[in-house]
């Protein structure tokens, strides 16, 4: 099927994905419930796969094209979909969509309302295609540490971007040393490097078995995957002292590497020593920064805390500054 009418450009699109199990998000509809949710709302794109979803949702895009590709799965329950333009002018409505994938004609900014009652599958918009995405995308994913359920999704969004659109560069909630152990770890043949870091993370949220199956996913299934740690440096007195020990024992101790890992830990020994949230967030801005600046253009992935991922949202520990992704 075809609807008509035309389109808006788009610069570097800026994608906030917030992983959760079952979420009520008022802003996306009162009463909206989602299980096994993992939703992409991007400037010129939306798409989302779940167990469950009842509710509504609403969503505005810019589209790149003058044609919109959708994509619907449905498993059970039933999902509507309308679009307007910027007019409030209807160009596609539609009640109980089956599995089935179509295009609609557009013109500029397009609003979208899906109803869903108890539906279990997926959709997709988009204006592209041919799955491409544009160079320099930054794709966050929130997630509540440790779930097993959610570091399955996360792998699996992972492993599409690194085997269907060459990504390589993926950012995690860990300090820039124990990235950095990652790095050494994937080139090993052991994993001697591993465990010392799951031992030093005793005690925190991702002390956790299907954390370390987490990785070693990655390491069998995108073996080319670079790690960039951009919190502040946790675990200061284990794995970075370990860090700085490994890098002066390769006549390291001048290199940039040991100029950052030092950095790093003295952010970690002013975070704890003062219990500064706002600190905290500010160094991860500056951090994760810092690393993109020097991926040069590549598109990118990353792996943070819900918290910290929030477009809007202040920092969770003393709402006094926007988090990380604000």
């Amino acid at each position: 099927m075809r609807y008509k009418p035309k389109s808006l450009q788009s610069v570097i699109i800026f994608i906030v994905i917030v992983v959760v199990s079952v979420l009520l998000l008022s802003n996306l509809g009162i009463g909206t419930t989602k299980r096994g949710y993992v939703g992409n709302a991007g400037r010129s794109s939306w798409s989302a796969s779940y167990t469950l979803l009842d509710g509504r949702l609403q969503h505005t895009i810019h589209p790149e094209t003058d044609t919109l590709h959708v994509a619907v799965e449905t498993a059970s329950g039933t999902l509507s979909m309308e679009m307007k333009d910027a007019d409030g002018n209807i160009l596609f409505s539609e009640g109980d969509l089956e599995t089935s994938s179509f295009e609609v004609d557009v013109s500029g900014k397009v609003d979208i309302t899906i109803k869903a009652s108890r539906h279990k599958g997926s959709f997709a918009i988009s204006s592209r295609s041919d799955g491409a995405v544009q160079t320099g995308q930054i794709f966050l994913y929130g997630e509540e540490h440790a779930s097993k359920e959610l570091l399955a999704k996360e792998f699996e969004l992972w492993n599409t971007y690194y085997t269907d659109h060459g990504m390589r560069d993926l950012f995690v909630e860990l300090p820039y040393y124990s990235a950095e152990f990652l790095n050494l770890w994937m080139q090993s043949n052991d994993d001697d490097i591993l465990d010392q870091l799951y031992q030093d993370w005793d005690g925190t949220a991702i002390h956790s078995q299907d954390t370390i199956d987490f990785y070693k996913q990655i390491k069998r299934e995108c073996p080319e995957t670079i790690f960039h740690g951009t919190d502040v440096g946790h675990q200061y007195q284990t794995t970075g002292e370990r860090y700085l020990a490994y890098l002066r024992e390769n006549g390291q101790d001048s290199s940039e590497q040991y100029r950052l890992a030092k950095e790093n830990m003295q952010q970690g020994q002013y975070y704890y020593q003062h219990a500064d949230g706002a600190y905290r967030e500010n160094k991860m801005v500056e951090n994760f920064i810092r690393v993109l600046d020097r991926c040069n253009g590549e598109d990118v992935m990353g792996i943070y805390g819900t918290a910290h991922i929030r477009i809007d949202g202040m920092d969770y520990a003393t709402n006094t500054v926007p988090c990380m992704a604000n």
